[in-house]
């Protein structure tokens, strides 16, 4: 441990990892923002060591392994979700070899079907991917869907009740009409389904088929203007904010 057998000081943790400086991170202590394992520290010598340590700032766990990696993907279309393609297609593990060269145990958090496009999360913490993906934790993953045809107010609401499909019932948390012009509808969807091509099914089976579906968020995280085909480190704040919505 670099400083001493008794930890780190607290303010220095929160400076590595990018919080803020010591001088705004003595005054967060100060102000009993901070927490370790679930206790509020307001003492300026407290020391903790940062590879046990739980340390929560405003409610939202901080990160400070350097060794784990929190990526976001703008997937295109055409583009299969894999780490590799034994066929030669183009995949995800094109996009982030460079970016993790030596790191191949990632996971992903979220699948998505080589005709959909948006946003994948890659990360090799294990525990949080997993219960980002398992639907007991509901983090609601939101897409936009270009169907065809003009939808009525009605399927919003019979989305929301609930569908039968061949495989168990789907319903939506929120559904929306984003624009409309002749022949074709944009809609939003937010849901915290996982099943294969859920959206594409539930859709078609109003009666609307799917000719273009981009998935936008996970949780907190957003694609806003990530450009496709890209892939950026996901901030200290969404990091923290996808742990929170997994109560880890």
């Amino acid at each position: 441990m670099a400083e001493s057998d008794e930890g780190i000081r607290l303010q220095k943790v929160l400076s590595q990892a990018g919080v803020a400086s010591r001088r705004v991170a003595e005054k967060m202590i100060k102000d009993g923002r901070v927490e370790i394992d679930g206790r509020i520290v307001t003492e300026m010598g407290t020391r903790v060591d940062p590879e046990t340590a739980v340390i929560r700032v405003d409610g939202a766990r901080i990160t400070v392994d350097d060794t784990m990696i929190y990526l976001a993907i703008n997937k295109e279309r055409g583009m299969h979700w894999t780490m590799s393609d034994d066929q030669g297609r183009p995949c995800v593990g094109d996009l982030v070899e460079y970016r993790v060269r030596g790191h191949t145990k990632l996971f992903h958090v979220g699948r998505l079907d080589a005709d959909t496009e948006g946003l994948l999360i890659l990360t090799n913490d294990g525990e949080l991917a997993h219960r980002l993906m398992h639907p007991s934790f509901e983090v609601p993953k939101t897409y936009l869907a270009t169907v065809v045809g003009t939808v009525p107010r009605g399927i919003g609401r019979k989305l929301r009740d609930g569908i039968e499909l061949d495989d168990g019932p789907a319903r939506v948390d929120d559904f929306a009409v984003v624009d409309a012009v002749p022949g074709k509808t944009m809609v939003r969807l937010t849901l915290h389904e996982g099943r294969k091509r859920i959206v594409r099914r539930m859709l078609k089976h109003v009666g609307f088929p799917v000719q273009e579906l981009v998935r936008t968020d996970i949780g907190a995280v957003s694609l806003g203007d990530q450009r496709p085909g890209s892939i950026r480190v996901l901030s200290r704040k969404e990091v923290g904010a996808l742990y929170m919505a997994v109560g880890l």
